[in-house]
Parts: structure tokens; sequence; C-alpha cells
């Protein structure tokens, strides 16, 4: 509540606990639907051998939304042994979910992301390929586009729909992005990076300005009428 008390009306008290795995469970990322009836998590469990990603959709009263996945969860494998979410992020609608992490393939570790219907446990599409370090952080531009972040600072737009990727959000003077956020309006990205500075794209991934505005990282970035601060 905006008083700092639990909501006792989100399951027991204003909790909920719950197991996954055979011992250690991880949850990484949590995050409400658009229109604040759903909320949607996500992390990793221990099998007995190696770790598996999982994600739920609980309803406001903190019940599982049984119309997502079996019951209102999701478990999948990712890569020969162990996989790790890190972001769960909805789509603007509300229809889609979005989850971004990274998984050891034997030799090396890779990353991967996932993007869900909503009423349904079978992914839509899969973005992969273009990412050599975990992703850490995921956006929706609009419906039909998504943005993902890597640990080395490389940022993606995707055309979700077609998992295919739109472009790069990465130049001389934008090497390291640390933050990023979608205008309302769908039209523009904001982005924070590691030497200080803001740069701003358009929706076609093309670079519209940058400067600098600190002399060290730059965490967190956020749209208020129209300005980026």
């Amino acid at each position: 509540n905006s008083d700092g008390s639990l909501d006792t009306s989100f399951g027991v008290g204003g909790e909920i606990k719950f197991g996954i795995g055979t011992s250690s469970d991880y949850l990484k990322s949590i995050n409400w639907s658009p229109s604040g009836d759903k909320l949607a998590v996500g992390g990793y469990y221990y099998n007995g051998s190696y770790t598996n990603c999982f994600v739920r959709v609980y309803n406001s009263d903190g019940s599982l939304d049984t119309n997502f996945g079996v019951g209102g969860e999701s478990k999948f494998v990712v890569g020969s042994i162990s996989g790790l979410i890190e972001s769960i992020n909805w789509s603007p609608s509300g229809d889609k979910l979005a989850v971004g992490g990274d998984y050891y393939n034997v030799s090396n570790n890779d990353c991967f992301v996932k993007v869900w219907d909503y009423t349904a446990a079978a992914t839509s599409v899969a973005l992969s390929g273009q990412h050599s370090q975990k992703v850490i952080n995921s956006e929706w531009l609009g419906t039909g586009a998504s943005i993902t972040v890597d640990a080395d600072g490389k940022a993606k737009l995707w055309d979700s729909s077609a998992g295919t990727l739109t472009g790069g959000l990465n130049s001389d003077t934008v090497p390291y992005v640390s933050a990023i956020c979608v205008d309302p309006t769908n039209t523009y990205i904001g982005q924070g990076t590691a030497n200080g500075r803001v740069a701003i794209w358009n929706s076609s991934a093309a670079l519209q300005t940058s400067f600098k505005a600190h002399t060290d990282w730059i965490n967190s970035v956020s749209w208020a009428s129209g300005t980026l601060s």
C-alpha cells in the first residue's frame, strides 16, 4: 500500500511463498501487467542436477492465473545444462510476456529471449543468436517490437512477431548501454550509458541525438512529459 503496509488482499497477509524445484529456487524478475491485474514472476530452480527456468502469472489477489501455461505456470529448459532468467516484461497491450537470460551450452554461456502468448504456455517466438552475453534487460516498443540489452551493454531492436533483428542501438558515442526506456508514444528510445552520455533513438533504430550528461555511469532513465530524465 502507499503507506508501506502489506496489501492483505494479496496472497496470505500480503505474501506468497512457493517452491519450484527439489532444493534451491531463485526469483530474478517481477512485473505487473499494464492493466495492473496480473503479476508475472520469473526465475530458475535446481532440479537435482542443473537449473531450469520458470514463469508464473498471478491474479491481483495472489491466486495463480490458470489461463497461463499449466495451472498458471510454465517451466522450460534452455540449453544442454543450466538456464537462468534475468528479466521479465509485459507488452504494452498485455497480451505477450517476454523473458531474457542466459544458459550454459557445455563450453560457454549463450543468451536467449522468449516471448509467450499470455494465454498459452507455448513460446510464440524465440529471439536468439545476436547477443554474446546474457540478456539483463528488455523493453517493449509498441506491440510488435522489443528491445534487449546484454551484460556487455549491447542493445538490439527486434521485430518480435517475426523473431528477426531490426537493428542495433549502439554507436561510437554510445558503446555501452546501462539504462533504457521507451517513451509513452512508442516513438523514441532513451538510453543512459556507462560513459555518462544520454542518447535518443527513433523506432527505426536511427540515432537522433547523443550528449554528455554525467561524468560516470547512468543507471536509470525515464520519460516525463516528452522529456528524458
